[in-house]
């Protein structure tokens, strides 16, 4: 999946990684970034159980404690997100990541909002970035259409981190499920 701003230089937060990233700079005039005068802002949110599943496969791929992958600044952050996604005048575009996935009329949809040319030419291309899938790596470095993103959450119903963790953090998961109910 490719979009492709005006300029190359672009930010976007992802909750999917251990901390919220913001990548390159944001040139002041560039349309992408203003929108009415006011920043606009790029946020991939994930549903709770799909987010707290790759953050634990995550820590595990990269030999690393859960707590630095996932803890409780995190979770009070992806929380957060749920106060500004309905909110307009708080300058963020919010991709479901989940819809993102399985709808090319919502990629289109963001695509055009941010003011962004939309193709699907890269829909199968892996990125490299981070080290590929935190499941998968680099197996579907050709093929990232087959990986099943959505269902990561069922590799881990098991998993005694991840039972508890979801217990401790059933208002981030409430607040998950009514945004992407039919993941849950």
């Amino acid at each position: 999946m490719v979009a492709t701003p005006a300029r190359r230089n672009s930010r976007f937060l992802n909750t999917n990684n251990s901390t919220l990233v913001i990548s390159n700079t944001k040139p002041p005039s560039s349309s992408v970034w203003k929108k009415d005068n006011k920043p606009k802002v790029v946020v991939v949110l994930r549903d709770f159980k799909n987010w707290l599943a790759s953050c634990i496969k995550m820590a595990e791929r990269d030999n690393k404690e859960i707590k630095d992958i996932i803890n409780e600044d995190k979770v009070e952050i992806y929380k957060d997100h749920f106060r500004y996604i309905n909110d307009e005048s708080a300058g963020i575009q919010y991709i479901l990541y989940n819809e993102w996935v399985e709808s090319p009329e919502y990629r289109k949809e963001i695509c055009s909002n941010l003011g962004l040319y939309y193709t699907d030419s890269a829909i199968n291309q892996l990125s490299p970035f981070g080290g590929g899938s935190s499941f998968d790596g680099m197996k579907y470095i050709k093929t990232a259409w087959e990986m099943t993103t959505t269902k990561r959450y069922k590799y881990m119903e098991d998993n005694p981190f991840y039972k508890a963790f979801l217990h401790q953090h059933t208002d981030a998961l409430l607040l998950s499920n009514e945004v992407f109910g039919k993941y849950t």
